[in-house]
């Protein structure tokens, strides 16, 4: 956007000033009176320049301010309004009120460990999307475990079991 406005801001400005004009004969005083005139529009018109300038790049990293957070606002939304608790145990109850979770816990590492009823499909978009429901809850999960519920143990400080599928949330 920076790039943008300086090429805008060129063209504007674009146009050269005349230099002065000497013609005919004049004494010193009229010759500078001329070139101080001179100077100053050009002075005047390189500070238009930057006062251009820096108008455009202003507005340009505003509107670009504008939409990100405008559009950040409108993805915060998407999510129900019942999932927005940002405690661990409430977190915890809204994953387990899926029928095909059985169990749901996360460990002092900061893994969130999910048991479900085997049934020979890939759990990797589940671990996903309970990391990134974690993410969007500020719940902090650095993994997601998913556990067969036929052998899963959270008896122990790391359930174990067999493990369905396991996706980082870095």
């Amino acid at each position: 956007m920076t790039a943008i406005a300086i090429a805008i801001a060129s063209l504007i400005f674009s146009k050269p000033i005349v230099g002065p004009n000497f013609r005919g004969t004049m004494d010193l005083v009229e010759k500078d009176k001329i070139i101080r005139s001179y100077a100053d529009s050009r002075l005047n018109r390189q500070m238009r320049y930057l006062t251009v300038l820096f108008l455009l790049i202003f507005s340009s990293n505003a509107f670009v301010y504008y939409v990100n957070a405008t559009s950040n606002a409108e993805s915060s939304n998407l999510i129900s309004p019942p999932l927005r608790a940002l405690d661990k145990q409430t977190f915890l109850q809204e994953v387990k009120e899926n029928k095909s979770i059985v169990h749901s816990s996360i460990t002092n590492q900061g893994i969130l460990t999910i048991s479900v009823i085997n049934d020979d499909r890939d759990k990797k978009s589940m671990a996903s999307y309970y990391c990134q429901l974690a993410k969007s809850k500020n719940i902090s999960v650095a993994s997601v475990k998913i556990l067969d519920a036929s052998n899963a143990n959270f008896l122990v400080e790391i359930p174990s079991g067999t493990v369905l599928a396991i996706f980082s949330c870095n």
